[in-house]
């Protein structure tokens, strides 16, 4: 997938300075998950000693200050929770992204237009992932910088 135009559009122009803006300075470590061909890998290495760039498939970065690792992805949202969260029309999450789902390459779309029935199915499937919560363990949504100190 060409990332190209992608990555020269105002919007991620914008989105990529905020996020190199946002490191603390004399940073020694960070994390960049979903790393891909090492873009922002290399950008992060520009002013952070250790990079580490993670991604499902070992990103492929020829720079000593990077080190690439491949993790794995487990599926954590329930059939139920999950499908209810689909007939109500996905309402939580991230449409204004121009580049397609990276798992099955389909165009993200905008969410439909609330109805009473698409809010009842969404708190249902709130309640249905709360109802499997204390058996999972915890795990933290996707960041591109892991900060440490």
């Amino acid at each position: 997938m060409d990332l190209s135009n992608y990555r020269n559009s105002k919007k991620e122009k914008e989105r990529i300075a905020d996020l190199l803006a946002l490191i603390p300075e004399h940073l020694e470590t960070a994390l960049d998950l979903g790393a891909r061909d090492g873009f922002l890998s290399k950008l992060i290495a520009e002013t952070v000693v250790d990079v580490t760039a993670l991604d499902l498939v070992q990103p492929v970065i020829d720079d000593e200050r990077i080190h690439c690792v491949t993790g794995t992805a487990e599926l954590g949202t329930n059939f139920v929770a999950s499908a209810l969260m689909d007939v109500a029309g996905n309402p939580f999450g991230t449409y204004s992204q121009e580049e397609p789902c990276i798992y099955c390459g389909v165009d993200l779309i905008p969410p439909q237009n609330r109805t009473m029935l698409s809010r009842l199915f969404s708190k249902a499937g709130f309640y249905a992932q709360k109802i499997r919560l204390p058996s999972q363990p915890g795990h933290a949504n996707w960041i591109h910088i892991l900060f440490s100190t």
